[in-house]
């Protein structure tokens, strides 16, 4: 992954007509991992918007939320996992080497508990064999950072949750910051331990997606411009 790195996801309340003009342009726009967070799709549903999507943008930086399953079969870049789906530690022996593995946290222990093994993990009870070794996760969305439309009456998380998060995961492991990151914010996002952001109404629900995204790009390119220096 890029060392300042956009993944942009869908809202889940838009129909694939109203995405595809938007994602036409992500990838040119600078536009890193695409995530198709749609809870409320079947999987050819799904299957349908990977097909179609990755005509516009590659599928290898594609990335499904929730279903391992899709992920692997239609050979997309990886898979985002909530507090609700398989446990990062078994997605992670599914998955081929090169697809990426992600997970949403949003406080400590869900950020030590991705990191960790099940116990059932370390033997297969019904084939009596060890398991193919597991391995972490590529990177942990965390947030929400700022107030957002996405989650109404929650009190957001604020800078000094994305320097904990930071603290607390392996080094190896990327940490993208979400919620309420508007463009001027993400210096202040970048300086607090995140690596990169993942933005969803910010652009997909923008009159403008496409200078949206170059903003968002602009600003963390000059974040990793001042990091050499």
């Amino acid at each position: 992954m890029r060392a300042r790195s956009l993944h942009l996801i869908t809202t889940g309340r838009q129909a694939l007509r109203e995405v595809l003009p938007i994602i036409e342009k992500a990838d040119q726009a600078g536009v890193d991992y695409l995530h198709i967070r749609e809870k409320q799709r079947t999987a050819r549903e799904l299957a349908e918007w990977i097909r179609l999507l990755s005509d516009v943008f590659p599928r290898d930086r594609i990335i499904v939320n929730d279903r391992v399953d899709v992920a692997m079969t239609y050979h997309c870049g990886g898979v985002q996992l909530g507090q609700q789906s398989l446990h990062a530690s078994l997605a992670g022996r599914m998955l081929a080497s090169h697809q990426l593995l992600g997970c949403s946290v949003h406080n400590d222990q869900e950020c030590l508990s991705v990191q960790s093994l099940q116990p059932s993990d370390q033997y297969d009870s019904l084939t009596e064999h060890n398991f193919v070794p597991s391995r972490p996760p590529t990177f942990v969305i965390a947030g929400h950072v700022f107030v957002t439309e996405c989650k109404p009456g929650v009190e957001p998380r604020g800078l000094p949750f994305v320097t904990r998060m930071r603290k607390l995961l392996a080094p190896s492991i990327s940490l993208l910051a979400i919620g309420g990151i508007t463009p001027h914010r993400v210096k202040d996002v970048i300086a607090a331990g995140a690596d990169g952001i993942a933005v969803m109404s910010g652009i997909m629900q923008s009159a403008q997606p496409q200078e949206r995204m170059k903003e968002y790009r602009d600003q963390l390119d000059k974040t990793a411009e001042n990091a050499i220096q």
